[in-house]
Order: structure tokens, then C-alpha cells, then sequence
């Protein structure tokens, strides 16, 4: 799949005029972008707006475990494997945050009010 290849899934599910996606970024971290670009989002704020969850990539391995039932990946390509993972189980942004609030994965959050 090429979006993978290019470390990256976009999230079928989620409200209409939003996306969300899973992405690892070259630092290593993974990171779930949710946009928004309703009617909504432009009347409170005057433009699109996206919030980021980023996970570190000590925290990715331990989400990683946690899809896989706490075994341990036999892939070599552990992030290919972790964005189908993401991809297969989650339809959102805030499916992957409630998982990750819930299996006590630690995230760092960004509001971008000028997405």
C-alpha cells in the first residue's frame, strides 16, 4: 500500500468536513492529525483547525505491544506494521485518543488554530 510505504494511513471513519490520519515523521515520532475544516470550524475560529496527538517513539513501542496483546512485534518494519495496526482498529482521532487515554499511553497535544 503506498501509504504506508510513505509512512502514513489516513482514518476512514470520523464527522463529515474532519479527516484524520496516522503518520510517523522522520524524528521517529508517530503522530494522529485530526483537521477540521467544517462550517463549524470557520465560524468559532475564522479558518480550518487541526489538533496533533504526538507519541515518542519509547511511547510508540510500548502502543505497539499494547495492539499486538503485549507480545512483541516479529516485523522488522515495526512502524509499517504499527500504522496498519492503527489503520485496521481505529476509524479516528478520537478513537486512537480514547484507546491511548485508556491504555495509559502518553501523548503530547497540539491545538493548531491556523491548520
Amino acid at each position: 500500500m503506498t501509504e504506508t510505504k510513505n509512512k502514513r494511513v489516513k482514518l476512514e471513519g470520523g464527522l463529515s468536513k474532519t479527516s484524520s490520519s496516522a503518520e510517523i515523521k522522520p524524528n521517529g515520532n508517530l503522530v494522529i492529525e485530526f483537521y477540521d475544516f467544517s462550517d463549524s470550524a470557520q465560524s468559532q475560529f475564522g479558518n480550518d483547525v487541526a489538533i496533533l496527538m504526538v507519541i515518542s517513539p519509547g511511547d510508540k513501542k510500548l502502543m505497539l505491544s499494547k495492539l499486538l496483546d503485549n507480545q512483541e512485534a516479529i516485523e522488522d518494519d515495526t512502524d509499517t506494521l504499527l500504522l496498519q495496526l492503527i489503520k485496521n482498529k481505529f476509524s479516528s482521532y478520537y478513537e486512537v485518543q480514547a484507546w491511548l487515554n485508556t491504555a495509559a499511553i502518553p501523548y503530547e497535544k497540539i491545538f493548531d488554530p491556523y491548520a
